[in-house]
């Protein structure tokens, strides 16, 4: 079944046109990687949005929160409603998630930044398993 799965991965890969989005998206992390604060809460919150949903729902929200510029800035009720009028499944949980996020994203932002030195200069005792898989694909991609 694993064999199927990989052959069937790889021929999806081979599609020129699937080919050119991941290549896409792949550039887009990278650049990310770079970004201020501003930018990697826009991730974390997609991150936090998409867990036990959809990526088009989770899409949808963050488009609301950032034209409403209610992720920056937003206490956790303005958040809420945003998801709740855009029609998000938990909209309570998440917008305390999404505010506590903002909170300390400098400080996540750092953490990462430290592991990511650490998994650089020493990858077998880095802290975070699965950061050691993300940096070693960017790694061997770039």
């Amino acid at each position: 079944m694993e064999e199927n799965l990989i052959q069937d991965l790889n021929a999806i890969m081979m599609n020129s046109e699937v080919k050119e989005i991941i290549d896409s998206r792949r550039k887009e992390f990278i650049k990310n990687r770079f970004g201020d604060e501003r930018v990697w809460l826009t991730e974390l919150a997609y991150c936090i949005l998409v867990a036990n949903t959809s990526a088009k729902s989770g899409l949808k929200c963050i488009e609301a929160l950032t034209k409403s510029g209610k992720l920056f800035n937003g206490s956790t009720k303005d958040i809420e409603e945003i998801l709740k009028i855009s029609g998000y499944r938990y909209p309570r949980k998440r917008a305390e998630y999404i505010f506590e996020a903002r909170g300390k994203i400098k400080e996540i932002k750092e953490a990462i930044e430290i592991c990511e030195l650490r998994i650089r200069t020493d990858p077998l005792t880095a802290p975070i398993y699965g950061l050691i898989l993300s940096n070693a694909l960017t790694m061997i991609s770039d």
